[in-house]
């Protein structure tokens, strides 16, 4: 299914008729979100894959119009400072940053108004996402750096997976083997703000199968942080898929950093967690970093694993589970958290299914 959607996309992105080929909830469709006319040879794609269920969707308005009209928005207008085409073709959304003023935004909006001529949905925002930073995350953001909080003492640390939601209800999905359920979790800025810190929330539910845990929430955000363990940079999580053989996948934990050149192996395996009474029988895809540096270490845990797709979006497949015995301190050298005082890293890792997790669960991944 992955590689249709991949496939279609791929051939139609630059296509003004095409918007997107959405992978519906536990993958059990791809919906092609589609303008007029179906063309030929995308009909003729999708009977290459006849046992992949497929719909289509006709938008409300042409894609290559509505994303002309948001390029037009963000190159032209100075105080536009985010958009975004809904992926249904239903119309366009635009976050006007505050710092305007209140009567320059409402000349903006008239502007926009009087101007566009799809459904615009604005927002008055500044880019403050942008600003976040994984080793103090109060935005709630995959990848971001979590200590949990014991009688008032911290005692180790684990990495957010992905926004998720359950009936209007915001989380955060995690691993399970972070903790026992109701173990809470805060954020501390121990480099720049030691004695700062903020509740964050608790774990309120354990997926045994998968590693796969739930963190109970007020709000989350479909973003991930990128980069190094300070990085300021993130980027909206666009869909939820399986892992498949040969996927080169990303990993953003809050102590090695984003690393993006591991290549999955097996998508089904079977683990033990050392240490873990609950976690003997966890099934795992696993990942070979292809220039043989360490993908992910401890402290890492939890955090988000995803595939960059041929449009540059990002689709989350997977959470830090777990490493082979064979990880090292002396593999962290080429991380941005060195080895020793229980940190171990490694090339080979193991990492639990999101779409299974999210089934087992009912909790699903908030997108973009």
């Amino acid at each position: 299914m992955d590689d249709l959607a991949d496939e279609i996309t791929a051939t139609f992105s630059e296509d003004p008729r095409f918007s997107a080929a959405e992978i519906g909830k536990n993958n059990e469709k791809i919906i092609v979100h589609w303008h007029g006319e179906i063309d030929s040879a995308l009909r003729k794609m999708v009977k290459r894959h006849p046992k992949v269920p497929v719909i289509y969707h006709q938008t409300a308005h042409l894609p290559g119009d509505l994303r002309s009209a948001a390029d037009t928005l963000m190159d032209s207008v100075p105080e536009v400072t985010g958009v975004a085409v809904n992926f249904d073709g239903s119309g366009i959304e635009v976050s006007i940053g505050q710092a305007a003023g209140a009567s320059r935004l409402e000349v903006v909006e008239r502007f926009i108004e009087t101007t566009v001529d799809f459904p615009v949905e604005v927002t008055h925002e500044d880019e403050a996402l942008a600003a976040a930073d994984r080793g103090f995350d109060e935005y709630h953001l995959g990848g971001g750096l979590l200590h949990d909080y014991v009688a008032g003492y911290s005692f180790h640390s684990c990495t957010a997976g992905f926004a998720v939601e359950k009936d209007g209800v915001d989380g955060m999905m995690f691993a399970a083997h972070c903790g026992p359920e109701s173990m809470q979790w805060i954020i501390s800025d121990r480099v720049n703000n030691p004695g700062v810190a903020q509740y964050y929330g608790k774990t309120i539910l354990r997926n045994t199968s998968y590693d796969g845990a739930i963190i109970s929430s007020t709000y989350s955000y479909p973003y991930v942080h990128v980069g190094g363990v300070r990085s300021t940079t993130i980027s909206p999580i666009s869909g939820q898929a399986y892992a498949n053989p040969g996927d080169r996948v990303c990993y953003s934990g809050a102590f090695t950093g984003t690393r993006c050149d591991s290549i999955v192996q097996n998508t089904y395996r079977r683990i033990a967690l050392s240490g873990q009474p609950d976690l003997q029988d966890v099934r795992v895809f696993e990942t070979v970093s292809a220039d043989g540096n360490a993908a992910a270490g401890n402290g890492d845990s939890g955090g988000p694993v995803y595939t960059i797709r041929n449009d540059g979006t990002r689709t989350a497949v997977g959470i830090i589970s777990a490493m082979p015995m064979t990880a090292t301190a002396e593999a962290c050298a080429t991380t941005a958290t060195p080895g020793g005082a229980g940190r171990l890293c490694s090339a080979t890792v193991y990492a639990g299914a999101v779409s299974s997790i999210a089934i087992q669960t009912g909790w699903n991944v908030k997108v973009r």
